[in-house]
């Protein structure tokens, strides 16, 4: 039986904040790798990426690891640390946690589920399933910022620079990682249908430029 292929499950800025995480998954005998990027300059784009951890888990493993997260971070901080900022948040403010839970994460959805409980509040774990799937679906919409890099990329292709080929295999073969672990293209197709013809341009001007420059020579 083939295995279930590793993917992205949580980031974050460094070894450090990620280890609790790590060794808590580990003791369940999950399949893990941890990848971590170091920080480095793009010097081409003049952009700093940081550095950052990456814990990646089989795909069928992802409901598991965060159900263990859910049990096993909640009761210490819950019984301890009740200056923790969720404490103060308003009813409306914790469901949108629990609606936008990707952008808050595993610990804070399950504390402030467990918050509003203690108010008295009703959860509807049918209504939170449902919006879940829809986020899904709204995530994995198109990135619409390629309206901007598609004609600057034939500009820079047809011009012969370097940067027209780093647009069009951006938008060519760009993805992105939705909460479920689940890796799609960022761009719509005709998206990467125009990312892969300023590849080519980028290609045969760059090469024809740099024929032309060694015959002249």
């Amino acid at each position: 039986m083939k295995s279930s292929p590793f993917a992205k499950f949580k980031e974050f800025p460094n070894m450090e904040t990620a280890t609790p995480i790590l060794e808590m998954l580990k003791q369940y005998h999950l399949p893990i790798r941890v990848i971590q990027n170091r920080a480095t300059f793009d010097g081409v784009l003049g952009v700093e990426h940081p550095e950052r951890v990456e814990l990646q888990i089989q795909l069928n493993h992802f409901e598991k690891a965060r159900e263990i997260i859910e049990n096993e971070m909640i009761l210490p901080v819950y019984a301890t640390q009740k200056d923790y900022y969720l404490f103060n948040f308003s009813d409306d403010e914790l469901y949108e946690v629990l609606l936008k839970s990707d952008e808050w994460g595993e610990f804070d959805y399950v504390l402030a589920k467990k918050i509003l409980q203690d108010r008295g509040r009703t959860i509807d774990e049918d209504f939170l399933e449902v919006h879940q799937k829809q986020r899904l679906k709204d995530l994995a919409q198109p990135d619409t910022s390629s309206s901007t890099f598609v004609p600057a990329g034939y500009i820079f292709a047809l011009l012969g620079g370097f940067l027209g080929i780093l647009i069009g295999w951006m938008l060519w073969t760009q993805t992105k990682i939705l909460p479920n672990g689940h890796r799609i293209p960022m761009y719509s197709e005709e998206d990467r249908r125009h990312g892969k013809i300023i590849f080519g341009i980028g290609i045969v001007i760059l090469l024809t430029s740099l024929i032309l420059e060694f015959i002249i020579l």
